[in-house]
C-alpha cells in the first residue's frame, strides 16, 4: 500500500538517421490524399526508369502490386474499404513507405 519502487530504466542510442539510410529512400507525390480509392503514385524526375507499388493494408496485407516502367501510374484500390493504407514504392535499389487515406 504506501512503500517505495523502484523501477529500471534502459535508454538505448541509435544512429538510425546516417547518410546512408537516408540516401535509400524515394521521392515520390502520392496524390490525391485523402481519396476515393484511386490516386497517382509519381516518382520525381531522378527516378524514371520503372519501378514497382504495393499497396498494403492495416493488417500487412497486399491490396495491390503493380509494376511499370513509366515514372507515374494510377492505382485504384477502389474495391477496398475506407480507412488508411500503406503504399511501398521501390525503384533503383530504393524504397519508401506513405500513407493513403481511402474516404
Amino acid at each position: 500500500v504506501g512503500g517505495v519502487y523502484f523501477f529500471e530504466i534502459e535508454v538505448v542510442f541509435n544512429d538510425y538517421a546516417s547518410v546512408n539510410e537516408l540516401e535509400k529512400e524515394l521521392n515520390f507525390v502520392l496524390a490525391p490524399n485523402p481519396n476515393n480509392g484511386t490516386f497517382i503514385v509519381k516518382l520525381n524526375e531522378n527516378d524514371q526508369n520503372g519501378f514497382s507499388t504495393e499497396v498494403r493494408d492495416m493488417m500487412g496485407r497486399i491490396v495491390f502490386t503493380e509494376e511499370t516502367t513509366s515514372f507515374e501510374t494510377q492505382i485504384d484500390i477502389s474495391n477496398q474499404d475506407a480507412g488508411v493504407y500503406f503504399v511501398t514504392v521501390n525503384a533503383n535499389n530504393k524504397s519508401t513507405t506513405q500513407k493513403v487515406i481511402l474516404k
